[in-house]
């Protein structure tokens, strides 16, 4: 299929709307039902990402943006996530934590969106994940992060209830300490909020953080809508 050319410029700061509406442009029209889109980007000298849909100088390197699948602790694991049983499961348990993502985000001032399509990306909505580096539960987070907010046992990341209290509440602190600009702070929860100072509060140019950025930022208006239950 031939795209037309586009190209997507990160200069922060910029309204949070903005942002979403940025990332959608650069992502949904990918995202929805045909999977992946081959994408390029570039850093330029400020330390700033550039994207476009095809290389328009030596200095873009190919990269892609679409679904990130979450490491988990059983390598079968995500191959079942593949099969029509497990999505129908995946989709349940989405259903099913929705409820507690919005009560959790209202009790702290937080968009519910924001934090649904932070959580499908980071673990696709399942509590048991858990990455080869130790991130755990719905939002992946690593314990010496989650106990800076009252986390005891590194079991509590695998409850819901604690995982969303205590990764809410770290995403807030990182949106207050961004001037509530969307991309730096889900570039900060992906990379570290250091990597952010490091780069002149940029989006660092981490080929990860790349592709986690706009993929996030493009399922905020999905999860704005209740899903229909399953059949």
């Amino acid at each position: 299929m031939h795209l037309p050319l586009w190209s997507f410029h990160r200069n922060p700061p910029m309204p949070h709307r903005v942002v979403v509406g940025m990332g959608l442009a650069l992502t949904a029209m990918f995202l929805n039902g045909v999977g992946h889109a081959q994408t390029y980007v570039k850093i330029d000298p400020q330390g700033q990402p550039h994207w476009a849909s095809h290389p328009t100088g030596p200095d873009y390197q190919f990269t892609q943006i679409g679904a990130i699948k979450p490491p988990v602790s059983n390598p079968g694991t995500e191959a079942k996530r593949d099969q029509p049983l497990a999505q129908q499961r995946a989709l349940i348990e989405a259903q099913a934590v929705r409820p507690l993502v919005e009560h959790i985000s209202q009790r702290h001032g937080m968009d519910p969106a924001l934090v649904l399509a932070l959580i499908d990306v980071e673990s696709s909505f399942n509590p048991r994940a858990v990455s080869p580096k130790g991130a755990r539960g719905l939002m992946q987070l690593m314990p010496d992060t989650a106990r800076a907010y009252g986390m005891r046992d590194p079991r509590e990341l695998h409850i819901p209830e604690k995982n969303l209290d205590f990764g809410i509440r770290h995403l807030k602190d990182l949106l207050q300490a961004h001037n509530n600009n969307w991309a730096l702070t889900l570039a900060a929860y992906n990379a570290g909020r250091n990597a952010v100072q490091r780069h002149g509060m940029r989006i660092p140019a981490y080929n990860e953080t790349l592709i986690y950025v706009p993929s996030v930022l493009a399922r905020v208006d999905r999860h704005r809508v209740r899903p229909s239950q399953p059949d």
